[in-house]
């Protein structure tokens, strides 16, 4: 099950600058979802509000609460999560996969409590995130390489 949370503003140390990020909603099979946004800044804005109703750049699972401990990252600020961000998305998910090349054999789509096979992705289904946790490192290296969803397919 996953639930809405209020909404932590996470930053990240990148090449790029300092990166931001909500924690949207928490998911007891994955972890924190953190909704990434495409802005980098050389020092910390005063105001997010600007931020956090701006364009996601991509969404990944991320064990917040042990990088935060850890003091991988930083929380930097509380906020509402904006309305279009409320609901929890829907992933796709490999299933079964060939060894090499790497292909999806059965997609799956998964909203957070229940999951589907559904053959070959339709074009919005490949904008979808993927499902999976990612490390502090996979995260800092996708903000620094603009990367989306949609490039796993390109």
């Amino acid at each position: 099950m996953s639930k809405v949370i209020i909404g932590d503003i996470v930053e990240f140390k990148t090449k790029k600058g300092l990166s931001y990020a909500l924690y949207t909603h928490e998911n007891e099979k994955e972890s924190s979802l953190l909704r990434i946004f495409w802005s980098a800044y050389d020092a910390r804005p005063e105001d997010f509000s600007e931020i956090v109703n701006g364009d996601v750049q991509f969404s990944a699972f991320f064990l917040l609460s042990h990088a935060v401990r850890l003091k991988m990252v930083e929380i930097v600020e509380r906020c509402d999560v904006p309305d279009k961000l409320e609901e929890f998305p829907v992933f796709r998910d490999m299933g079964a996969t060939d060894f090499y090349p790497k292909t999806a054999k059965d997609w799956r789509l998964w909203d957070g409590e229940k999951s589907w096979k559904v053959g070959d992705l339709t074009e919005k289904q490949r904008a979808f995130p993927l499902k999976g946790t990612c490390n502090l490192a996979m995260i800092v290296s996708h903000i620094e390489m603009g990367w989306t969803s949609e490039q796993d397919f390109n």
